[in-house]
C-alpha cells in the first residue's frame, strides 16, 4: 500500500523548512552612528632606504661568451652540503641542468 499525501502538505512542509533555514540566518543590523564611525588608522610602514645595486665586474658578465651549442666553461659551487662541486665531475656521466636561484632558500 503506497501512502501519498496530498500536495499542499508537501507545499507547507518545504515552505516551513524554508522559514526555518532563513529563521537561523539572522543579519547583524547597522545603526547611523555605526555607519558614520571613523576608520581606524593603519599602523605606518617603516620605509626602507632603497639597496644599492650591486657592483659587478663586466668581465664577468660577458653574455656573448658562451653561446647556445658552445660547451660549457667549467666551473665550482658548493652544495648543500658546502662541499665543492665542478662542472667536469658530470663530464660524459650526466646530463647537467643549471638553475640559479636569487637567493637562499
Amino acid at each position: 500500500m503506497k501512502l501519498s499525501l496530498p500536495k499542499t502538505i508537501y507545499f507547507g512542509l518545504s515552505i516551513m523548512l524554508v522559514g526555518l533555514l532563513f529563521a537561523g540566518c539572522e543579519q547583524p543590523t547597522a545603526t547611523v552612528s555605526d555607519l558614520t564611525k571613523p576608520l581606524p588608522t593603519a599602523t605606518p610602514t617603516p620605509t626602507l632606504s632603497p639597496t644599492p645595486p650591486p657592483v659587478v665586474d663586466s668581465s664577468r658578465t660577458d653574455l656573448n661568451r658562451v653561446l647556445a651549442g658552445m660547451v660549457a666553461p667549467d666551473f665550482a659551487l658548493e652544495d648543500m652540503n658546502k662541499k665543492v662541486v665542478h662542472l667536469s665531475d658530470f663530464k660524459g656521466k650526466k646530463n647537467v641542468i643549471l638553475v640559479f636561484y636569487r637567493g637562499f632558500f
